[in-house]
């Protein structure tokens, strides 16, 4: 009888110490892969294993985890191949599109618009840098001698053509008083009128257009000298006071084929940067090093609760799976 208690004592107890001491050397094992945090010393003698393995190799961890996520998890290629997926472009797409459908019923004047993304100061400052260039770019063009002979090529055009329009017009009146009146009045008005009217010919007018054309080209130039600046500045500084004040919606209306454009810019911007800076921004930030000095700027327990956050319930199965493999070494032993 004591022979066969002995024997299932034997059974029972075997894998229940194989089970409790599998547990314990995992959940040590696992428990050493932080613990301790720092190195133990016994009278100058460095004690084993101490620290943890993570804390003792923490700079090769992080150095090592840097490269691998910067190499193969978050590469130049596998960015761009994501980024420029036909999901993610469609993406960006629809939210362009939603956002510029949402301005073409913005009631707000374009200056309030631009107050939320930038302040008043810096609204005021580049509205000034571009009325600033505008005016210098467009005075520069006005005070050109070439700028001035085509203006006073135009205004001597036009003043030929009213000449030759009064011309026609003197005698068109001439022949209709002399119509009206009649007789020896009639024909002392059309020979007043008429005869004036006929020296006014193409050929006198015609040979008023080089001395208009120059005389005007003169003045002209004079004038945008001195007064082009001026000139510009007030119209552009007006021009901007009215745009300003100009509602989004009405800015955008019937704009359709603009707006258009603006969204395939947009996305092909996106895609040439993507394509062509994306290389060298990585390779400026460097990752690598960046989530190297971020793990070991990270507290040890603060470390240790983050992998535990992730992998706890894997590490829980090692420890479990400690008791098992104990509680089958200890039934074996208990049988043979």
């Amino acid at each position: 009888m004591t022979i066969e208690l002995l024997a299932e004592y034997r059974l029972v107890a075997g894998p229940a110490i194989g089970a409790l001491i599998g547990y314990i050397t995992n959940d040590i094992a696992v428990r050493m892969l932080f613990r301790p945090h720092r190195a133990w010393y016994i009278k100058g003698f460095h004690i084993p294993f101490t620290p943890g393995i993570i804390p003792k190799e923490r700079g090769r961890i992080a150095r090592e985890v840097g490269k691998a996520v910067s190499e193969n998890l978050i590469s130049g290629e596998v960015l761009g191949k994501n980024l420029l997926s036909d999901e993610m472009i469609g993406k960006l797409r629809s939210a362009i599109e939603k956002y510029l459908d949402r301005q073409r019923h913005n009631d707000e004047t374009l200056g309030e618009f631009l107050g939320h993304y930038f302040s008043g100061e810096e609204i005021a400052a580049a509205s000034g840098s571009i009325r600033n260039g505008f005016t210098s770019l467009a005075s520069e063009k006005l005070r050109d001698p070439e700028m001035g002979d085509r203006i006073a090529g135009i205004a001597a055009d036009q003043i030929i053509v009213k000449l030759r329009d009064k011309g026609e017009l003197l005698k068109a009146i001439s022949g209709r008083l002399t119509e009206a009146v009649g007789g020896l009045i009639g024909r002392a008005i059309n020979s007043v009128l008429g005869g004036k009217a006929g020296e006014i010919t193409d050929s006198i007018i015609e040979s008023l257009r080089d001395p208009l054309r120059e005389l005007l080209s003169e003045n002209i130039r004079e004038i945008m000298e001195k007064n082009a600046a001026d000139i510009v500045g007030g119209m552009a500084e007006s021009e901007s006071e009215k745009l300003m004040g100009k509602q989004v919606s009405a800015l955008l209306a019937g704009k359709e084929e603009l707006l258009q454009k603006v969204t395939e810019s947009l996305i092909g911007a996106y895609r040439h940067l993507v394509t062509e800076k994306l290389p060298a921004m990585l390779q400026a930030f460097n990752l690598s090093r960046v989530i190297e000095n971020r793990i070991n700027e990270m507290d040890i327990d603060e470390a240790e609760q983050v992998l535990l956050g992730v992998m706890k319930k894997e590490l829980s199965a090692v420890v479990w799976f400690g008791a098992g493999l104990g509680f089958i070494m200890g039934f074996i032993n208990a049988l043979f």
